[in-house]
């Protein structure tokens, strides 16, 4: 059935709870992205010596330590950032944190490549109608997705693209809004949202 996007990541279309096994399925195809999404939502723990964190936080350390791991969900600040890569994160997926008044926020950007360098960052472009979608895609930061495309290359080495409506709905991909996307940027590119099919994957 076709879902709305305020209805998207609040059903799972597929839920496991064995992450050990999961993640050393996933490790046979090289690189697995985690995301946090109790920190994307901003479910944190507010009291006692978990404070801060979430009730993932434990099992997304524990996966760090497996091998290729490129971890995101809810990182706001620098500090967060490089406890993840010191932690066994690859590279840090950054999506709202990004974005500030309609723009990237440069600042958070140039200090965090400062910190932990470009070539360990993957900025999200996530995107719903074509327009950039942050705080757990609840919201949209009002920045045209294309043009979105090429300020991020500049901060990042790799940018990750999810179409946001189609997300999880096994619909299909946008082919099309992908080679544009390719066509802008020279940095390396992953992309999701509605891939159903082992030809889309190839094409």
């Amino acid at each position: 059935p076709t879902r709305r996007s305020s209805d998207l990541g609040k059903e799972p279309v597929l839920e496991r709870d064995d992450w050990q096994s999961i993640i050393e399925d996933f490790a046979f195809f090289g690189e697995t992205a985690v995301i946090d999404l109790d920190a994307a939502l901003g479910n944190l723990i507010t009291e006692g010596k978990e404070k801060g964190n979430t009730q993932n936080s434990e099992i997304v350390k524990a996966l760090l330590k497996k091998g290729n791991i490129r971890v995101g969900g809810g990182i706001r600040s620098v500090k967060k950032a490089k406890e993840l890569i010191s932690l066994g994160a690859e590279k840090v997926i950054i999506g709202s944190s990004a974005w500030k008044d309609g723009a990237l926020d440069k600042d958070f950007l140039t200090e965090l490549t400062q910190a932990i360098g470009k070539q360990r960052i993957i900025i999200s472009i996530d995107a719903i109608d074509g327009i950039i979608a942050v705080k757990g895609w609840k919201e949209t930061a009002g920045v045209p997705l294309l043009e979105a495309a090429v300020e991020a290359e500049k901060w990042a080495s790799e940018l990750l693209f999810t179409c946001v409506e189609r997300e999880g709905c096994m619909t299909g991909f946008d082919l099309e809004l992908a080679k544009k996307l390719r066509s802008l940027v020279s940095c390396r590119l992953v992309v999701a949202g509605g891939v159903s099919s082992l030809e889309e994957i190839i094409a």
